[in-house]
């Protein structure tokens, strides 16, 4: 099922997957008002393994800088950003 909407965007993304273990996951176009759910997943996974860009604590954007982030990315064209949610939790972004 796909639901198209969105802040700013023109043609926002959010679809629901059905996982193998039953799970829904949406994924979509990230929001305003992610940027605290955003800044500890990152925070998560740089934390889980060394064969990513940055090191454990190297990840120090501010919520307004991530705000930001999302602001840019929402009015840019040319970018694609993305997050997978489980529940109201984000556990994955692109």
């Amino acid at each position: 099922m796909c639901n198209h909407q969105g802040e700013g965007l023109k043609n926002p993304y959010k679809n629901e997957y059905l996982l193998s273990d039953g799970q829904k996951i949406i994924v979509r176009n990230p929001k305003i008002g992610d940027e605290q759910s955003l800044i500890n997943h990152m925070k998560a996974v740089d934390g889980e393994t060394r064969f990513l860009a940055r090191e454990p604590g190297e990840f120090s954007f501010t919520l307004e800088q991530e705000r930001e982030f999302i602001k840019s990315s929402i009015n840019n064209e040319n970018t694609f950003f993305l997050v997978g949610e489980i529940g109201s939790k984000i556990i994955a972004n692109c």
